[in-house]
């Protein structure tokens, strides 16, 4: 009778460790999938943008990007958070004066330009503030801000952002 007692006790206590195991497998597996979640939400997990690479500096792939017309908003919606070339007309120049950075307002498309970037402009004799009506061609990270929209920065490379005269 003790035998089976102590045979009960013990298959007692192996059901509570595989309940305790189960319990913090179960635990992971969800904060995994709240982790996954959240990354997305903010941009992190996706197919071809890898902005913690980016932060660390290591190189970007070297497939071409997405060519997208600036009008284009179901494009721009399906390509959120992937490296695009947007094609466009500058509708509005808008000066920072808080960061000495310049907006170029396209379409529906904010490209936004640094003040390192401005003041590197100025100094092969282009001024951004200059640009309105012209066409441009921009490369860089297609990014939606909430509150202003979507955005682009240009990717540190001598064809990220091309300039020229709007056709009549």
């Amino acid at each position: 009778m003790e035998k089976l007692k102590k045979k009960a006790e013990e298959m007692d206590l192996m059901k509570l460790r595989i309940i305790a195991i189960s319990g913090v497998v179960l635990i992971f597996v969800f904060a995994l999938v709240i982790l996954y979640i959240g990354g997305k939400k903010m941009g992190l997990v996706g197919k071809h943008h890898y902005p913690l690479l980016e932060l660390a500096g290591i190189e970007k792939s070297d497939r071409p990007p997405i060519s997208i017309k600036g009008s284009d908003l179901k494009k721009l919606k399906k390509a959120k958070g992937r490296r695009v070339m947007i094609i466009d007309t500058i509708k509005d120049v808008t000066l920072s004066t808080e960061t000495g950075g310049v907006g170029l307002k396209l379409t529906h498309v904010q490209v936004l330009l640094s003040n390192k970037t401005v003041e590197a402009l100025q100094k092969h004799g282009e001024n951004p503030l200059d640009w309105k009506g012209k066409n441009v061609e921009v490369i860089g990270v297609l990014n939606f801000n909430p509150l202003y929209g979507y955005q682009i920065v240009p990717e540190n490379s001598p064809d990220a952002l091309k300039v020229a005269t709007a056709a009549k």
